[in-house]
């Protein structure tokens, strides 16, 4: 069933199943369910690589955006990693683990803000980096374009009915975008930020982000118009 719901699948904790080789497995349906450097590190660590054909159950679409397992059975190729150094095989199972978790939520990520309507350009995030004056919308730190320590973020989570358009967007560091996530409102985030500085400091970047706001609101109406979208 880990095949079937997450794509991989270990023998390092569970021998349920015994490789033809003495070590571990690492199995995997596709590259695609994990990063490509991921993909490379696990094949790279391997001793003996293999690919065999597996029954699947089939994924059927009941309704947009929702799937399920039915009845039909497909065969699929599955990637065998072998390994014969068992520290070696949990760390590359810890890896893998890491990474299908990670390019599954990218999946839903992605899927979530296409559905949430609205769009922006280049030319946009280049204005709002402008606005903010190449501060951090949140904590004023300076935003760096190399190395890049910055990403877009949507002040309004996608999951609580946000959307892409220009006015609920904002440039924030990587870090501060990592704890706020999709559930942690604007307000919540400085409130945050502030424990480690002061009243003062709080006070200052509310009038700073009410500033911002004004004139990305402003630059989401022109967008808008140029586009002829109400």
């Amino acid at each position: 069933m880990s095949l079937d719901s997450c794509g991989h699948d270990s023998s390092v904790w569970s021998f349920a199943i015994n490789p033809p080789k003495k070590g571990h497995v690492i199995e995997i349906v596709s590259p695609d369910y994990v990063s490509r450097q991921c993909w490379e590190k696990v094949f790279e660590n391997a001793d003996h690589i293999a690919t065999i054909i597996l029954p699947f159950r089939k994924l059927i679409d009941v309704f947009p955006g929702f799937t399920r397992y039915g009845s039909e059975i497909e065969k699929r190729p599955v990637h065998q990693f072998y390994f014969y150094n068992e520290t070696v095989a949990k760390q590359m199972a810890l890896l893998v683990q890491k990474s299908a978790r990670n390019v599954r939520k990218n999946k839903t990520r992605n899927s979530s803000i296409k559905k949430a309507g609205g769009f922006y350009s280049k030319e946009i995030i280049e204005k709002i980096f402008i606005i903010q004056k190449g501060a951090c919308y949140y904590s004023g730190a300076p935003l760096v374009k190399t190395p890049k320590n910055y990403v877009i973020d949507h002040i309004h989570p996608i999951c609580q009915g946000g959307t892409n358009w220009p006015v609920n967007l904002a440039l924030v560091i990587k870090e501060i975008n990592t704890w706020k996530g999709g559930h942690i409102s604007s307000e919540q985030t400085l409130i945050w930020l502030s424990k480690s500085r002061s009243k003062s400091w709080l006070h200052k970047q509310k009038q700073y982000c009410a500033e911002v706001d004004e004139k990305r609101e402003l630059l989401d109406v022109e967008f808008r118009k140029h586009h002829e979208v109400s």
